[in-house]
């Protein structure tokens, strides 16, 4: 394909260049992801022996490759005005918080990097490759993707016939999928009650994260003598917590602090807490302008779930801080952890200095 840019890793190129040339000569409408797919099995492409896992990992580094692309060319781009760049460039850092995450977590992390992707997404192809590559995921061989365009042909058939009294209490299989998925939620929902019972709930670093909850839930605006002040009464040290908790800490106030601001505008309040996230979502198709409320709210759910992931870090913090407003008492809270880390740090700083000095003189 005339200049046409690659992102895919060499063992893939074989496959990218044949979805673009797809693309190019019969036209993404024409070609779903499935169809695609089976053309690239009649061209004898196998993804046998792929797991799942090498195709999720293989798909986050084709975004980050894109993205990379896409953010060194963005100033320079006659495509967008200088509103849509500045949006379009939040959207694409967005995306590759999501994308170092997911590396690690290729559960919620990957499914929230894959979403984000097509809101940014501008040329079929692009949106082909990684449609297609996550289909194999599933239809690794020609024998795969066979076998469950039959299954489907056989729902059909059982939908369709009155008879069969299983199905006609559903309109489609996805409504019985969506009826075993709820009672699996409930049966976990109800093994976590029981396990959080046994839990001891007095723990110092619950009484850590109560305390700061606390903190952020008063309207007043704390002074950093005060805020220290409430936690010696409660008998919490900052230098008792781990490093991990603290980080932990840090996630939860900007989380917090995400939902705050959510909430301050009586739209996004109503829209968040009385839709389902996929239709929330749904509102903004995509980053290219964020003035818009609908994306602005958008946007900022999907801070406030990055700041919940539980392979979330600092990086990850600093990342959101950079991004929202703090009220007073989150900003010192803030503050307060960070000293203590950087005290720790300065203190490991001194060690290794230490340890330095007398490894030396022993040579």
């Amino acid at each position: 394909m005339d200049n046409q840019i690659y992102f895919a890793e060499e063992d893939l190129r074989d496959v990218e260049e044949k979805i673009y040339h797809f693309i190019q000569n019969q036209g993404f409408k024409e070609l779903d992801s499935e169809k695609i797919l089976e053309k690239l099995f009649i061209q004898g492409i196998s993804f046998k022996g792929w797991k799942r896992d090498k195709i999720k990992r293989t798909i986050i580094r084709y975004l980050k490759n894109w993205s990379d692309y896409e953010l060194k060319t963005l100033e320079t781009s006659n495509l967008y005005d200088d509103l849509q760049k500045n949006s379009r460039k939040e959207g694409l850092l967005l995306l590759q918080q999501y994308l170092r995450l997911a590396s690690r977590n290729l559960g919620l992390a990957f499914d929230n990097a894959y979403e984000i992707a097509f809101k940014l997404i501008n040329k079929p192809s692009i949106s082909a490759f990684i449609s297609v590559l996550s289909l194999a995921s599933w239809y690794r061989t020609p024998e795969d993707l066979q076998n469950a365009q039959k299954t489907r042909e056989r729902i059909k058939k059982l939908i369709n016939q009155e008879e069969n009294s299983l199905f006609n209490r559903f309109e489609t299989f996805e409504e019985i999928q969506e009826k075993v998925e709820e009672k699996k939620q409930e049966e976990a929902l109800e093994e976590d009650k029981r396990e959080a019972q046994i839990e001891e709930e007095d723990s110092l670093f619950e009484k850590f994260m109560a305390t700061i909850d606390y903190i952020l839930d008063l309207s007043d605006n704390l002074s950093k003598d005060k805020i220290k002040k409430i936690f010696t009464e409660r008998k919490i040290k900052l230098e008792d917590m781990l490093e991990s908790q603290l980080i932990t800490a840090l996630l939860n106030i900007a989380a917090s602090e995400t939902l705050h601001m959510i909430e301050k505008d009586e739209y996004m309040k109503e829209v968040f807490y009385t839709s389902e996230i996929e239709d929330l979502m749904n509102l903004c198709r995509t980053f290219n302008d964020l003035s818009f409320k609908d994306c602005q709210l958008v946007y900022l759910t999907y801070l406030w779930m990055l700041a919940g992931l539980s392979c979330a870090d600092l990086y990850t913090f600093n990342f959101i801080q950079e991004r929202i407003e703090f009220t007073n008492n989150g900003k010192i809270l803030v503050k307060l952890i960070k000293e203590e880390l950087e005290r720790r740090k300065a203190l490991e700083k001194e060690r290794l200095a230490l340890w330095r000095k007398k490894h030396r003189r022993k040579n």
